[in-house]
Parts: C-alpha cells; structure tokens; sequence
C-alpha cells in the first residue's frame, strides 16, 4: 500500500473515535433543564426557558406549573436521560427519559423543543407543560 494511502486511511480512522460532529449543545440544554426541573429547582429551570416562553409564563407562573409537572409524573426522577437531539438549524427536538426508584420501577418520555438563541439553545415550554397527565 502506498504511503499517501495509509496515510489517508490513518487520518480517515482518527483515534477510534468518530469524526461525526457532536452537537452545538441543544442536548446538553435539554439535560439540564430536566435536571433542574426534577430535583425542583426552579430557578435554574427557569434560566434554560427561550425569551418567547419567558414573555408567556413568568418565573413564579413556572414555579407552579413545574411543581403541577413534578406531582403528575407519580414518583420522583433519580435520572435523566437525553434518548436523542434532533437538531435542524436553529430548533431541535430533544426525546427525554426520566427514571426513579421504588417499589417498582418508573419510568416517564417526554420530549422539547429548544430554540437556539444568542446566548445558547433554550427550551420553549409547550402550551401543556405544567397540566396534569392523563394516564
């Protein structure tokens, strides 16, 4: 084999690792929205809402609906955890899964959609965010 050629395949394969991109951050937003929203933090929930939601719902508007939120998944979430991020431009769609303990096994789905802003990608909040589920 030719030198340029290995050479070629060498930088093809890179360390192992993927040469695919990683992401611009709309799944690591997602994360720690869920993260904050479940273990009742408010606040920082509240700081990864887009300006659009924020213009909606004010943060004490959010405080109740989260709390509303939290009561309707029935147990609370030890983990999150982002299933996938579809992001397209400025939007992306993030496919979440929340999980707990207890004397069975919880489990809730649910997905956002985040909106790249200048500051970084934040969630808008659904116009049912905060009502209870139907189960």
């Amino acid at each position: 084999m030719r030198p340029a050629a290995v050479l070629a395949l060498i930088a093809l394969a890179g360390c192992g690792g993927s040469t695919a991109p990683s992401g611009t951050g709309a799944k690591e937003a997602a994360r720690t929205y869920f993260e904050a929203l479940t273990r009742a933090d408010d606040p920082a929930a509240y700081s990864q809402v887009a300006a659009e939601s924020r213009k909606r719902v004010n943060v004490d508007r959010f405080a109740a609906l989260a709390r509303t939120y939290r009561q309707g998944l029935g147990f609370h979430p030890a983990a999150v955890h982002v299933t996938s991020c579809d992001e397209r431009g400025d939007t992306a769609i993030a496919h979440v899964t929340l999980t707990g303990a207890g004397s069975h096994r919880h489990r809730y789905k649910d997905a956002v959609t985040l909106r790249r802003e200048p500051d970084g990608w934040r969630v808008e909040l659904a116009a049912t965010f905060g009502r209870p589920v139907a189960r």
